[in-house]
C-alpha cells in the first residue's frame, strides 16, 4: 500500500483543485461553469469550449432517458483532482471518479 501512496504523491504532489475554496453546491456549479466549461473568451480555460460541449451533451442524453439523475451513475475516467466529478454530483448524478 505504501508504494501506491508514494506513486500518487510523486504524480500529484500537493495538487489541489482551483475550486477547493467554494463553500456550497450552487457556488461550485456557477464557478465550474464560468471557469471550466466556458470558452476562453468568456473567462473559461483553453479546453472549456470542448469540455462544455461534451458535458452539455452528457446531461442532455442522460435527461432524455427519463431516468432521474440520482439513479444514473457516471464514470469519470481520468478524473484528476475530480472537478468534473464534483460538478456532475452537484447536478444530481452518482459519480465514480477514477484516475
Amino acid at each position: 500500500m505504501k508504494k501506491d501512496k508514494e506513486g500518487h504523491d510523486q504524480l500529484y504532489g500537493l495538487t489541489v483543485s482551483s475550486l477547493a475554496h467554494v463553500s456550497n453546491q450552487n457556488d461550485y456549479i456557477a464557478e465550474f461553469e464560468a471557469t471550466k466549461i466556458s470558452p476562453y473568451g468568456d473567462g473559461g480555460c483553453s479546453k472549456g469550449y470542448v469540455r462544455g460541449l461534451a458535458v452539455r451533451e452528457l446531461i442532455k442524453a442522460a435527461d432524455a432517458t427519463g431516468i432521474p439523475r440520482h439513479q444514473l451513475t457516471v464514470i469519470d475516467a481520468g478524473c484528476g483532482v475530480g472537478e468534473l466529478s464534483v460538478y456532475l454530483a452537484c447536478k444530481g448524478f452518482n459519480v465514480i471518479g477514477v484516475d
